[in-house]
C-alpha cells in the first residue's frame, strides 16, 4: 500500500496530467459510480488535492487512519448521535 501512494504522490507533484489519465482510463476495477466520479476533471482536481495534502508529510498517514477507523472506538457512535450533549 505503501508503495502505491508515494507513486501517485509522485505523479500528482510531478506529472499531474498523468495522473488524472491514469485515473480516468485505469479505474476498471472501481464500481460503476467510482469510475462516473472520476471522469470529470473537476472531480479529479478535488480528489488530488485531497490525496496530496493527506500524503504531504507521509503516506504512513493514509495507511494509519484506515486502521485506527476499523477499530472499536471508546464510545458509542449511535447512543452519541441519538443525545446530543
Amino acid at each position: 500500500m505503501k508503495a502505491s501512494y508515494r507513486s501517485q504522490k509522485k505523479l500528482i507533484e510531478n506529472k499531474p496530467e498523468k495522473f488524472k489519465k491514469l485515473a480516468k482510463n485505469g479505474n476498471k476495477h472501481l464500481h460503476p459510480w467510482d469510475r462516473q466520479f472520476l471522469q470529470t476533471d473537476e472531480q479529479l482536481e478535488m480528489m488530488m488535492t485531497h490525496l496530496h495534502e493527506a500524503t504531504r508529510q507521509s503516506v504512513d498517514e493514509c495507511i494509519r487512519e484506515p486502521i485506527l477507523l476499523s477499530k472499536p472506538w471508546a464510545f458509542d457512535m449511535i447512543k452519541r448521535c441519538s443525545n446530543p450533549c
